[in-house]
């Protein structure tokens, strides 16, 4: 700028005879367009051209300049689009690759971080998409969840340039995801899905649901902790559970780890950790904060107080089972395996797809025999023939080598066929439905089509899994809990039937009793669901609740369901 205000003001003080200083400023106002400063005045033509010649060089060189800025600012716009600046959070949650179940995670930790339940500081996510396109699809789906702020980073999450862009060493904690390329990304959610189907399909109507309750962070369900203090370090587990009226103790730590399930006589180690279910966090600290240490509750019976009522309710082999399997996929013969050993004496399943089938598969058991139709499930007469609409329960395998919008296509197909049979059919009965569907909107289509006919329970694997993440992620001890739900060994979640609780004097009974009664078979109770399909998680131990006809309540147990364990548990 100054060369030129001088080589301008030589020129100028050359056609004018203006002193050098009145040349100089004259030219500098003009260069930079002052106010007031006019160039029209001037007495001779020859310092008019001058003048006006200096003003345009001044716009000229604007130009020149807005333009460099304008490309810098450009090249920094573009520079944060395509995500190459580097984050420098402290404490954030790292989530490396994108696959299906991103997104519920991402809904989840938003309701998670409004309930106050960490995740209080950015989540970075690094994946290898377009920046552009991983924020226009975080913002399209999260547009109707709680507030939370997504950082988007495109690249790799094997490459240690990129891991120190989203700056993952200083992360609170890092979630990784399966990446959409590979295959391992479905393990997970085939073993959650093949559970759920099994659970459901083996006729414990709502099984889809308990799982969504207990693994889905929401405002209105109920979730895992893990909680810690000094007043429950060395009570025995029979002592502990007392200790809480508005959740349910299902878990204690000591020198062997995480016991699931304990018996009464286990105790809890000097940590005094243990692992809860409840709706957050604040109702544990207020649960250990009113007693104080004791574990004396006026609405839960004294141990042993319950033996001879849960005499009078015996445990009840469940009733035979028609299955009616439609399609045939990677899932179907772990399902199938897991039906067989927990099918009641004279129980069927039929299998009716197009697959030419190991006759291993078709060998059933003593207590349930397989079936298997080659005809197309997804046609009506095949269906009517077989007399799916009778069944009572109808498991929806799609083909899982198709996209999910054909998955869903395919199985909502199904749905609607079995919903025009029962209806036509007009006996009053209507098959159970279990079905794996990808989108909150393909589940509300499947649940209104069915409404009114029958119980459908819809399974959202990839909300599962996220839900299991986030958990897991925000409590890194929860880890192996999961695993330990979903494997066939161990304490599993089921639902027994009202009166294996009550007899038929009992009116309203505190939940805390309800409670006590599970213990005398080494159970754990943790909520209701209603005949109407209304669930209630760890409801409060001092309320009152009355069991009807077709309620049943939600047990921690082991091998429940086998004839041998209902034989063991009745003698």
């Amino acid at each position: 700028m100054v060369p030129l205000v001088l080589a301008a003001a030589a020129v100028y003080r050359h056609v004018s005879e203006e002193e050098w200083g009145a040349s100089i400023a004259k030219t500098f106002y003009w260069l930079n367009d002052v106010p007031g400063a006019d160039s029209t005045a001037e007495e001779n033509w020859k310092s008019v051209v001058v003048a006006q010649l200096i003003v345009f060089c001044g716009m000229f060189t604007f130009a020149i300049l807005i333009g460099v800025v304008s490309d810098e600012i450009a090249s920094k716009v573009d520079e944060v689009k395509t995500g190459n600046s580097k984050v420098f959070e402290q404490n954030h949650t790292v989530i490396l690759n994108w696959n299906e179940q991103l997104i519920p995670l991402l809904k989840q930790v938003a309701v998670a971080k409004s309930e106050g339940i960490g995740f209080e500081r950015p989540v970075v996510l690094l994946a290898n998409r377009d920046k552009e396109e991983m924020d226009a699809t975080i913002e399209d789906e999260l547009q109707d969840s709680p507030p939370l702020t997504v950082v988007t980073r495109s690249g790799q999450a094997h490459n240690a340039e990129d891991l120190d862009r989203v700056n993952a060493w200083a992360a609170e904690r890092v979630v990784v995801l399966h990446d959409d390329g590979e295959n391992e990304d479905t393990v997970e959610s085939q073993k959650a899905a093949a559970v759920l189907n099994l659970r459901s399909g083996g006729g414990i109507t709502g099984g889809s649901k308990l799982f969504e309750d207990l693994m889905l962070q929401s405002n209105d369900s109920s979730e895992f902790y893990t909680y810690s203090h000094p007043s429950l370090a060395g009570k025995t587990f029979q002592e502990a559970w007392r200790m809480f009226n508005t959740t349910t103790l299902v878990g204690i730590t000591n020198a062997e780890g995480m016991i699931l399930g304990p018996s009464e006589t286990d105790v809890i180690g000097p940590s005094g950790a243990v692992t809860v279910v409840a709706d957050n966090k604040s109702t544990i600290e207020a649960d250990i904060a009113k007693r104080k240490g004791s574990n004396k509750n006026e609405n839960i019976p004294p141990p042993g107080s319950q033996h001879l009522t849960m005499l009078r309710c015996p445990v009840r082999m469940p009733a035979p089972r028609k299955v009616v399997m439609l399609g045939w996929n990677e899932e179907s013969s772990s399902v199938l395996e897991d039906m067989l050993v927990l099918a009641p004496p004279g129980s069927s399943i039929t299998l009716i797809n197009n697959y030419e089938l190991d006759k291993s598969i078709l060998k059933g058991n003593t207590n349930c025999n397989v079936k298997h139709v080659a005809m197309d499930a997804q046609k009506r007469a095949t269906l009517e023939q077989n007399r799916v609409h009778e069944a009572g329960a109808v498991l929806i395998m799609p083909p899982t080598d198709s996209d999910d919008a054909t998955q869903d296509s395919h199985a909502l197909s199904s749905i609607m066929q079995v919903a025009y049979l029962s209806k036509r059919a007009d006996t009053g009965h209507a098959p159970h439905i279990v079905s794996e569907l990808s989108s909150e909107v393909a589940k509300r289509v499947a649940e209104d089509m069915y409404a009114g006919i029958g119980t459908v329970d819809v399974i959202l694997h990839d909300n599962l899994i996220g839900g299991a993440l986030l958990q897991v992620s925000a409590n890194t001890k929860l880890a192996g809990l999961f695993d330990y739900l979903l494997e066939k060994q161990g304490k599993e979640l089921y639902m027994r039937m009202y009166n294996e609780f009550v007899t038929e004097n009992d009116a309203e009974v505190y939940w805390g009793t309800i409670c006590e009664r599970a213990r005398e078979r080494d159970e754990i109770a943790l909520g209701i669901m209603r005949a109407d399909g209304e669930l209630a998680i760890s409801p409060r131990k001092d309320k009152r609740v009355r069991l009807n006809p077709g309620d049943q309540v939600v047990v921690l147990a082991e091998d429940w369901w086998t004839p041998t364990s209902v034989k063991a548990k009745q003698s």
